[in-house]
């Protein structure tokens, strides 16, 4: 755990004495932390992470020959409460970082706090529906959290995460959520998680309303994130006509003039079954591109800024989850383009979706014309304290409140690319730009290029079998063609999207 300074270094020495006071108290925490460092070296370390690390004592604890993890117990209502780490704070370590809080939690969408997952049939024997506050007690110990309904969860199981309930982390992890381990004692060694009660509530306490991104997990039958069957992988063509995939969508007639593209297209093909959900990529965006976090107040209000976030569906009669990735298209036919009064939003000689900060003005009339929804508006001027504003990126403006942003297939690195290329003298290689996203994935999910040129990977990409484009029958024409997840399937299923 990190320790703050005990004394802040000055580079002025204001009073006689100081220097050496500063040096014996730093000398006394380099001998306590057993560090093999010389005092300039561990002064230095101590400066640039900006902390103290000394190490916490463990305490022992036998678990009984019946005990797994995560952390279990039956309740004295017959209920299994179950304890599991956060999938992005894990034990709690991390929660200080509020890019780590925005992240929507794939499962339920929610962000800034604690939750507890039952069934739907644990709910209705409780009278509970969805952002209702349930109470875990155990002795003189106990937390209130909202309810999310989950039908992936076992009946008569109730499922709270670790993670939050810091009492003091800093200042975006102090007093987020509840530390369900406050509950778990240790009596001579052994770890007790017996005794735990579950009294719920008509409505929600103060603090506990559920900040989530989206309340929606089905498809609606829109097919959004899509599935083939591995025995149609070969021979798709059964569900290619299923899916009204028999035609190029990029061949739709339009009333507008096709764009022409002198040089480069840029588009991007993603991966369904590659993507794992972890939200790497939401992370990445939101440090490449200045994308400021709204806290959990503004993902109440429905006012969230990331540019990019992963949708989950479930489908009616079916636990087969799918994952979609959702961006801006970058439409060769963009409904936001030609709705802008001051010609902010607009299409790029090289196929991307522009937008000018300057010129904005905030009518908010492209958010409301996108057929993705993928546009985000500023309804804040997004300030942090110093000296963090440092570590923004210097290649990407930092936008004011008042305007529209979004999206841009990082178009700075590509610049960049474009310009080490021309310094070169050669053309810009296949894969030689990658956008944040595309970098950070662990799945390698993303493949960024040129559409143009006919040997690249995200042409061929663009051009398999598995490849759609997200509502692509409205005629949009995304740069962005999904390869959809391979399943189990029976080939004999239709639908495609739910086996």
């Amino acid at each position: 755990l990190g320790q703050a300074l005990p004394v802040p270094f000055r580079d002025e020495i204001p009073w006689p004495g100081e220097a050496d006071y500063i040096a014996a108290r730093l000398e006394a925490h380099r001998v306590t932390t057993v560090s093999t460092q010389s005092l300039p070296l561990f002064v230095h370390e101590a400066k640039r992470t900006g902390a103290i690390k000394h190490t916490v004592p463990l305490r022992s604890a036998t678990l009984s020959a019946g005990a797994s993890l995560p952390a279990s117990a039956e309740t004295v209502e017959g209920l299994l409460a179950w304890l599991f780490p956060h999938p992005y704070l894990r034990d709690g370590s991390g929660a200080d970082r509020p890019w780590l809080q925005e992240i929507p939690e794939t499962s339920t969408a929610i962000t800034w706090g604690s939750w507890a997952e039952i069934n739907q049939a644990t709910a209705n024997e409780l009278g509970l529906q969805i952002g209702d506050a349930i109470t875990l007690s155990r002795g003189d110990v106990e937390i209130t959290v909202p309810v999310i309904i989950l039908k992936q969860v076992k009946p008569g199981v109730v499922a709270v995460p670790i993670g939050q309930g810091h009492e003091s982390l800093g200042r975006w992890a102090s007093g987020v959520g509840e530390n369900p381990l406050r509950m778990v004692e240790i009596h001579g060694g052994t770890l007790s998680l017996q005794g735990f009660a579950v009294q719920a509530t008509a409505r929600p306490g103060e603090g506990t309303d559920l900040a989530r991104t989206t309340f929606e997990q089905d498809q609606r039958g829109r097919h959004l994130a899509r599935s083939i069957p591995l025995s149609q992988v070969e021979n798709p063509d059964h569900w290619l006509e299923t899916h009204q995939q028999h035609y190029d969508h990029r061949n739709l007639d339009s009333m507008y003039e096709r764009h022409r593209y002198p040089q480069h297209d840029w588009g991007m093909a993603i991966d369904l079954d590659a993507c794992v959900g972890c939200g790497a990529c939401v992370v990445a965006c939101h440090a490449e591109n200045n994308v400021p976090f709204a806290g959990a107040d503004g993902i109440r209000a429905g006012r969230e800024m990331a540019w990019i976030n992963i949708q989950r569906y479930v489908e009616e009669g079916s636990d087969e989850v799918n994952l979609l990735v959702s961006l801006c298209q970058h439409c060769h036919v963009a409904p936001c383009e030609p709705v802008c009064p001051v010609h902010a939003a607009y299409h790029t000689v090289e196929g991307l979706n522009g937008q000018v900060y300057n010129r904005c003005v905030g009518t908010r009339y492209c958010a409301n014309n996108c057929t993705y929804k993928v546009r985000r508006f500023n309804y804040w001027d997004h300030t942090v304290p110093a000296p963090l504003e440092l570590a923004y990126n210097p290649d990407v403006t930092v936008r004011e409140r008042g305007v529209m942003e979004k999206c841009t297939l990082c178009i700075q690195r590509i610049r960049e690319g474009k310009e080490e290329a021309d310094r070169r003298g050669e053309d810009v290689g296949d894969g030689a730009i990658q956008p944040a996203c595309a970098q950070t994935c662990p799945a390698k999910a993303f493949t960024f290029g040129d559409l143009l040129r006919e040997r690249s990977a995200v042409r061929r990409l663009s051009e398999s079998a598995r490849g759609y484009a997200l509502l692509g029958d409205l005629g949009t024409r995304p740069s962005i063609t999904y390869l959809a997840k391979v399943t189990r399937g029976d080939s004999s299923d239709t639908e495609g999207s739910h086996h």
